[in-house]
């Protein structure tokens, strides 16, 4: 099952998704694909470094501006890597938006069931197939975010909460993500793509600190790999998620 990691729409003029999608494309960790401050505050209250995070085969309206799966390389060595998988939107709990029963309110509470639930990555893949196993009877039925039969206790299945709180979520230290993770599919709009490739090799782009090898790296993994330009009758995140449809169509085994 690929990792997947979305882009948010940009938030305004200063907020420039080419160079976000340039380092997600290095798996070079940088300055331009910064967390919320959400997500600083939920990582400093369950103690963890700061992360990369992605969505275990589920893409999201939110984060649609442009989609790229990853593929996990986990070594025999993966238990000493700083990361984890969690079975819920682990950002939510902590903030309040992950509706809980009984409630889970003190900052003692939320770093207590997060680390009740949270898994060494060297458990991935078995825990997660486990758990989809004995929560879905289509694959397809959790990629479209539907609730699970039974999910974890005392996460509300159901409203206020919304697929967010079941879909699993792997995470790994920034400073360990290189080498662990790999890029192998991208989708994003047409003309996003052209802006994209332009603004890699104008030589005028200072501000994107890259070597001119780097870019031409980058333009060439766009030539090698499954670079998916979507038509304007389209969004990349439901193009995105007709590929896991596709790939992950049938009953569970």
């Amino acid at each position: 099952m690929y990792w997947v990691r979305g882009l948010r729409e940009p938030r305004s003029e200063f907020d420039d998704w080419r160079k976000v999608v340039a380092e997600l494309l290095r798996v070079s960790p940088g300055r331009s694909a910064t967390p919320t401050a959400s997500t600083s505050a939920s990582e400093r209250g369950y103690r963890i470094p700061p992360c990369w995070y992605w969505y275990v085969a589920r893409t999201e309206k939110l984060f649609g501006h442009a989609v790229i799966f990853f593929r996990p390389i986990l070594s025999d060595d993966i238990a000493k890597v700083n990361g984890g998988m969690c079975p819920f939107d682990s950002g939510g709990l902590w903030t309040g938006k992950m509706a809980c029963n009984p409630p889970i309110s003190t900052e003692d509470e939320k770093r207590a069931f997060f680390q009740a639930h949270d898994s060494n990555l060297s458990q991935w893949p078995d825990r997660c197939e486990t758990y989809l196993k004995n929560n879905y009877h289509d694959f397809r039925d959790y990629v479209l975010g539907e609730p699970p039969s039974n999910g974890i206790s005392g996460v509300v299945i159901g409203p206020p909460n919304d697929a967010h709180a079941w879909t699993w979520e792997v995470r790994i230290s920034k400073t360990a993500v290189s080498g662990n993770v790999e890029p192998v599919s991208i989708f994003w709009n047409a003309d996003d793509a052209d802006v994209f490739v332009d603004w890699l090799m104008d030589p005028d782009a200072l501000e994107l600190e890259l070597e001119l090898s780097d870019r031409i790296e980058l333009v060439e993994w766009l030539n090698d790999n499954d670079n998916v330009p979507v038509a304007l009758d389209q969004t990349p995140w439901t193009a995105a998620q007709e590929r896991l449809l596709f790939l992950l169509s049938g009953p569970i085994p």
